[in-house]
């Protein structure tokens, strides 16, 4: 429950750091597919590492689909990105 990161005033980021590049092709693509979170990947660290992004827009989709799988212990990385993702958008 915890292999992601808020980017403040940014967006999301899932720590695929470990997964081939094309896992995490597969798993940008059915997000988007699925879940519409105009998901991106980067590029990050050494070698084949790579991250997806959510970008800010997209917070408040992502949490509509995750909250109810949030443990109750977590939920307070939930109302983190909430409170960003309440601010305007540029």
């Amino acid at each position: 429950m915890d292999d992601g990161c808020l980017i403040k005033d940014r967006g999301f980021r899932f720590s695929t750091d470990s997964f081939t590049l094309e896992d995490v092709q597969f798993l940008a693509s059915l997000l988007n597919t699925k879940y519409d979170l105009n998901t991106s990947i980067q590029k990050a660290g050494d070698g084949n590492q790579y991250t997806i992004y959510i970008p800010k827009h997209k917070l408040n989709d992502f949490i509509t689909i995750v909250r109810p799988h949030i443990h109750p212990s977590m939920l307070h990385k939930i109302n983190e990105i909430n409170e960003i993702s309440l601010y305007s958008f540029d």
